[in-house]
């Protein structure tokens, strides 16, 4: 591949003779050579000055990281090799005749008195990247403080190593542009190797001029003076006239005409190009100067949910109630300033170590115009929209602007890691010294004979019907919501803190057979010897199941017959007996509100049914205890906090 400075640039004026702050004698001899073929790398660009006060920060950096890539640089601020500036800036510029340019500035100034207050260090222009240099030109510069992330980006100088993330520069910028910003870096070292390539076109181009004014332009095919043109270039069967002779190569006269032929079509394909190349140039700025001015109509007036609004900090802070809708969370504690949108943001970054970017017309569309991919942090989002709600796929295709295909292998991919993170926030290992300190002061006051290790329940979420296949069908069947369902066994503290749930199961399966299954392979040891497990009475005779026969704690049964009566004593006991298991019910509540567990579970989202159980299970403990643990300082809202 060719390199980017075996071209010329051209210099629109003849460069000052300086001596570059490097010392190289290479260097020199490279300046001197560029300025022989009036290329714009023969010139030079001054060194800021540390001792002003307009973006002090900003030439500072870029000093110093020059001075990094000269391997000239010093810990001590007084050894670099800086500009000295003492022109008086008390006298508005207009008057003295001072450069008025923020983001560049010329060093072709013919005012005597600003030279002789001014003490100038200099950097050969060969030691920049061709690139930069020819976009300088382009925009009329001879020198540059920062450029945009966007243009390196665009001239892949960060792929080629070019530019670093230490070129950085993340204070105060000029107005107009955007921080952070590139500081142009002597990054490049190709120039030795560009200027035999230069220096060739310099004179093949010299030669060629001469060549084509001496011939006055004449590069047809047939001889100078020639008369009969009428010729066929080559003979024929069926024709009698005498073809035109070929040109041979080692025909002087045939090789020159050749070459002004070839160079006469090229100069009307370099101006077609710089046509082109200006029509674009143009474009691009106009779409550049109109961005910035879309994207906040879009973000912040026009509103709806798209690409560049969905993750949009702009969006979220002028329709706060979107992000509590789509996805969920939400800050109710008295005095929070933390918008819905901010505790997502941190939820992810926290999960899954993903850091928001805020959406652009770059970071969406590529240069032909083509969407991008989704980023990492649109495909977290995505799964998160699906896994608090359930849309359907098309709804998200809409949002995002992709194909349902799309949508599909997003969510195939997020799945296992959703139901990892519902697992690791519902599935939580038991210690006696956390079960006494978060132990409510209202279960205390009902004076059990132990302490209430867990509120055991079940819950039926309801889903399509399968017809196709009949076995399927009878074991989907529920007696509790007479509807096919999925059913599944939930253990909770008495303060609502879920610890424990199984998979969703195919609702022919009792309970009793469910808590059977999954209080083997060791679960449930971590709840202590002689203490209770509260439920209804469908898990009585479930004490044998658990590892340490815990006793279940469950409404009393009637008997005696068809006249047979609670009497005051057992009626006193089921009251006492139900009271706070209320929790459990409030749990299940909002397990529902999760995953589209509330409705009717289409038949399409069977294969991701576990998936969800286990994260709506990990969002309803995202919630303050429904029952406040007694002597509890962290809680302020108590009535039953400790009393001073």
């Amino acid at each position: 591949m060719e390199s980017p400075g075996a071209t010329i640039i051209p210099a629109s004026a003849k460069p000052r003779r300086h001596t570059c702050v490097c010392g190289n004698e290479e260097c020199r001899l490279l300046t001197v050579c560029f300025q022989s073929c009036d290329d714009f790398r023969g010139g030079f660009m001054a060194l800021p000055t540390t001792t002003g006060k307009l973006l002090a920060q900003l030439k500072e950096h870029k000093l110093k990281r020059t001075l990094v890539h000269l391997n000239q640089y010093s810990s001590n601020k007084d050894n670099w090799p800086c500009s000295i500036d003492r022109r008086d800036r008390s006298t508005p510029p207009e008057q003295t005749g001072a450069a008025t340019t923020i983001t560049s500035s010329s060093s072709s100034s013919n005012n005597n008195n600003d030279d002789a207050d001014m003490e100038s260090k200099f950097i050969a222009n060969h030691h920049f990247h061709p690139e930069i240099l020819q976009t300088m030109m382009d925009q009329g510069k001879s020198n540059i403080d920062c450029m945009p992330v966007d243009l390196i980006k665009e001239l892949g100088l960060i792929e080629k190593g070019h530019y670093t993330a230490a070129d950085l520069f993340y204070g105060k910028v000029p107005k107009g542009m955007t921080s952070p910003v590139y500081v142009p870096v002597p990054s490049y070292k190709n120039a030795r190797d560009d200027y035999k390539m230069v220096a060739t076109r310099w004179r093949m181009t010299k030669l060629l001029k001469e060549l084509r004014q001496r011939r006055r332009g004449n590069s047809t095919l047939a001889p100078r003076g020639e008369d009969n043109i009428l010729q066929p270039v080559e003979k024929r069967a069926r024709v009698k006239e005498n073809p035109l002779p070929g040109m041979r190569t080692d025909n002087l006269e045939d090789v020159q005409r050749a070459a002004c032929f070839f160079a006469e079509e090229a100069d009307f394909y370099k101006a077609e190009l710089k046509r082109m190349k200006d029509e674009v140039k143009l474009r691009k700025a106009v779409w550049r100067g109109e961005e910035e001015r879309l994207e906040r109509f879009a973000k912040e007036e026009m509103g709806g949910l798209s690409r560049m609004t969905i993750s949009s900090d702009l969006f979220h802070r002028q329709f706060k109630n979107v992000a509590r809708n789509m996805f969920g969370f939400e800050d109710r504690s008295k005095g929070s300033t933390l918008s819905s949108w901010e505790m997502t943001k941190n939820f992810i970054k926290a999960m899954w170590d993903i850091d928001h970017v805020e959406p652009t017309m770059a970071t969406i569309f590529d240069k032909g115009g083509r969407r991008k991919r989704l980023s990492t942090f649109e495909q977290c989002l995505m799964a998160l929209m699906w896994f608090q709600n359930l849309p359907d796929y098309h709804f998200l295709a809409s949002v995002f602007g992709c194909p349902e295909q799309v949508v599909s292998k997003v969510i195939k991919c997020w799945a296992p890691q959703f139901y990892e993170v519902g697992c690791n926030l519902a599935r939580l290992p038991l210690t006696k010294d956390f079960l006494l300190k978060s132990y409510p002061q209202s279960y205390l006051d009902l004076n059990f004979s132990n302490y209430v290790a867990t509120v055991v329940d079940g819950t039926d979420v309801l889903c399509q019907t399968v017809r196709k296949h009949r076995s399927v069908n009878v074991i989907q069947r529920s007696d509790k919501v007479k509807h096919s369902a999925f059913r599944g066994i939930t253990w909770s503290l008495p303060m609502g803190l879920v610890h424990e749930f199984t998979d969703p199961f195919f609702a022919r399966a009792s309970e009793k057979a469910i808590v059977r299954v999954w209080t083997r392979h060791g679960r449930f040891r971590d709840i202590p010897i002689g203490w209770l497990i509260s439920g209804d009475k469908g898990f009585d005779q479930t004490s044998g199941f658990y590892p340490h026969y815990n006793q279940i704690l469950h409404p009393a049964f009637l008997t005696g017959g068809d006249k047979a009566q609670f009497t005051e004593k057992q009626m006193d006991w089921n009251r006492k007996a139900c009271e706070k298991r209320y929790t459990s019910e409030v749990v299940f509540a909002r397990f529902k509100k999760y995953g589209g567990l509330g409705q009717i579970m289409n038949r399409k989202s069977f294969h991701y049914v576990h998936c969800l159980w286990a994260w709506a299970h990990g969002m309803a403990n995202m919630y303050l205890p429904l029952q406040t643990p007694a002597n509890c300082d962290y809680f302020p809202e108590s009535k039953y906090s400790k009393k001073v």
